[in-house]
């Protein structure tokens, strides 16, 4: 039962002021936190309350539980340690229906006692808390509209292109809330370049700062330096190239002529960034080795540990390079220890000699198996001729408007933002031009490519001949088409592991055959 007021002595009632006032709020005329507070004050002073505490908090009350000071509040009150409230008006308190709903349970409970307000009267009889219930409905039907009025205009903006209150690092922003370049931009495209190349956040972003880069706020005179953190997410934004995202929308402001946009990058550039990223983690690009192709990286193992031996070439007292295989592994017993390639080698020579010893049977499956692989490596070949037809197109459609563009450009950042990138993107054609040759006269060779009979006994009779007289190229690619491992010790090839079919068309003697379930098989040698 609720006792009227009348009838309670609320001067002995502890009250918390709280004062609310959210950044997210576009009301101007709402009161700040001090004049809430004073207000508040008053009416205790007037009125006789006893205030014990008084707390401010700058968090939307839109979203249930996102308050700490008002959820730390609520815990007092069930604890008896506080009895009433007072706000400046019931919006204060709550603009969501769970926890209205909840305030309205504890007052029926009689958990708060007594609720007062600047603006508003309250009584705690059925009228009451009709009303109050009615005050924060109102309140979250406010919030609500407000939300979609916003949202509205912001959708609207965003669809013509303007930046519709985002900032991006090399831009401004004009005073018809277009993105225009400014003085980092050039940096930044410089910046885009480095890690197309290959290089790390950590060295970009150092070189971003070393050369001056700051990026300032727009209402506001911070400036803050490139981080790491900063620069990955500048290269996962497809903004760069043009297309810019907001939840379920997506616009592409070089569609736009009032945006007169100008890309940093092009989508090619910005998709090929991407291919870094797998499983959530970077990538980094290997950088070429110096010495080329080093054969069999991944295949030579350590016998101690499995883990992979590193081939390195060293160069011997005559200036002939000799390629060796160490373990790097910090914990394994051969840590630091090497094979000489020539050991491994000799051994896949004298371990071929004999060649494979195959049957009609085995010509007609092997062949059934190459041509199913050559068809789809030319259908492969013949998406990926289509596609590269399709960029090189657009990329001489693209240089064609930008050439355009810069005939009325009067911006010198701009004017030569355009020229480095119609330089590159001519050079990037010539590239794709000559790797789409490259495809084509793949795709016709496939076409002609048909083993016969006679020719197939004689590779497999002479494999060993043909690993030994082949290039490093084509060593690489024999040994990895028969082994999936091979694990070496200091001076000597211990184990192998064999791909099939290879497994049973070798006739080798051994002490033990174990099959791992993935069409190879390991075989220790004999001691």
């Amino acid at each position: 039962m609720i006792i009227p007021y009348q009838q309670e002595d609320y001067s002995q009632y502890k009250y918390v002021i709280y004062a609310r006032k959210s950044s997210e709020e576009s009301d101007r005329q709402l009161r700040s936190l001090d004049d809430q507070i004073n207000e508040c004050q008053q009416m205790a002073k007037r009125l006789g309350l006893r205030v014990v505490d008084v707390v401010r908090e700058s968090k939307s009350a839109k979203k249930p539980h996102k308050r700490n000071e008002f959820n730390t509040l609520l815990k007092r009150i069930e604890s008896g340690k506080v009895d009433g409230i007072i706000a400046w008006s019931p919006d204060r308190l709550a603009r969501n229906m769970l926890e209205a709903g909840m305030m309205i349970d504890m007052i029926d409970e009689q958990k708060i006692k007594d609720l007062r307000f600047a603006t508003y009267p309250f009584s705690k009889d059925a009228n009451g808390l009709m009303l109050l219930g009615m005050s924060f409905v109102l309140s979250k039907q406010y919030s609500d509209k407000l939300s979609q009025d916003v949202q509205r205009g912001l959708h609207s903006s965003f669809m013509e292109g303007k930046a519709s209150g985002m900032t991006k690092h090399g831009y401004d922003v004009n005073n018809l809330d277009y993105f225009v370049p400014n003085e980092n931009f050039s940096l930044l495209q410089t910046a885009w370049q480095k890690r197309l190349q290959g290089e790390s956040l950590v060295k970009i972003s150092k070189w971003l700062n070393e050369n001056g880069y700051l990026k300032k706020y727009r209402n506001s005179t911070r400036e803050v330096a490139m981080t790491k953190q900063m620069l990955s997410l500048i290269f996962n934004d497809s903004f760069y190239y043009g297309v810019v995202k907001m939840k379920q929308l997506t616009v592409n402001l070089i569609e736009i002529p009032e945006a007169n946009f100008l890309p940093m990058i092009t989508e090619d550039e910005f998709n090929h960034v991407q291919r870094l990223v797998k499983g959530g983690k970077v990538v980094y690009f290997r950088q070429p080795s110096k010495f080329g192709l080093l054969p069999l990286r991944g295949i030579v193992r350590c016998s101690e540990c499995g883990n992979t031996s590193s081939p390195y070439p060293s160069k011997g007292k005559g200036g002939q390079r000799y390629l060796y295989y160490t373990c790097r592994t910090e914990d394994c017993s051969r840590a630091g220890q090497t094979t000489r390639g020539k050991v491994v080698f000799d051994w896949l020579y004298e371990f071929l000699k004999d060649g494979f010893k195959v049957s009609k049977e085995d010509y007609q499956k092997m062949m059934t198996k190459r041509r199913a692989k050559v068809g789809q490596t030319k259908r492969t070949l013949e998406a990926e001729i289509r596609q590269s037809d399709i960029r090189i197109k657009d990329m001489h459609q693209t240089i064609d408007n930008a050439s355009l563009k810069l005939i009325s450009v009067k911006s010198e950042i701009v004017k030569n933002s355009l020229e480095k990138q119609i330089d590159q993107m001519q050079i990037k054609i010539e590239t794709m031009e000559t790797e789409l040759a490259k495809k084509k006269q793949h795709k016709k060779e496939l076409e002609s490519i048909e083993m016969t009979w006679e020719k197939f006994v004689n590779t497999t009779k002479n494999i060993a001949n043909i690993l030994k007289n082949g290039d490093k190229h084509q060593k690489d690619a024999i040994v990895r088409i028969i082994f999936v491992n091979i694990l070496v010790n200091k001076d000597k090839v211990v184990k192998y592991d064999l791909r099939e079919p290879f497994l049973t068309l070798l006739n080798r003697n051994s002490d033990s055959v174990v099959l791992n379930g993935r069409g190879a098989g390991i075989r220790t040698l004999s001691k």
